[in-house]
C-alpha cells in the first residue's frame, strides 16, 4: 500500500509540474499575441466592412425601388392607354352604326 501512495504523490507531482510548465510557457507567449493583435486595426476593419455591407444593401434598396417604380409606371401607362383605345373603338362603332 506504501508503494501505491508515493506511486500516486509522484503522478500528482508530475502532473503539477507539467501544469506549471503549460501555463508558464502560455503566459510567456500571451505577451507577443498581444502585439500581433492590433485592437484599433481589428475594429477600424469590422467598421469598414459593416459601412460596406450597409451601402450594398441601401443600393440594392434602391435598384429595387426604381425598378418597382417603372414597373408601376409602365403599369398605368398601358392601363391608360387600354382604356383610350377601348374608348376611341367605342366611339368609332358609334359612328358607324
Amino acid at each position: 500500500m506504501n508503494m501505491d501512495a508515493n506511486f500516486f504523490e509522484e503522478y500528482q507531482k508530475q502532473l503539477n509540474q507539467w501544469q506549471q510548465k503549460f501555463f508558464d510557457s502560455w503566459f510567456e507567449n500571451i505577451p507577443s499575441i498581444d502585439n500581433q493583435f492590433n485592437l484599433s486595426d481589428s475594429l477600424d476593419k469590422t467598421l469598414s466592412f459593416q459601412q460596406s455591407v450597409v451601402q450594398t444593401a441601401l443600393k440594392n434598396q434602391k435598384i429595387a425601388i426604381d425598378l418597382t417604380m417603372e414597373a408601376q409606371e409602365k403599369l398605368w401607362d398601358n392601363y391608360f392607354e387600354l382604356l383610350r383605345k377601348t374608348a376611341s373603338m367605342k366611339t368609332e362603332e358609334e359612328k358607324a352604326a
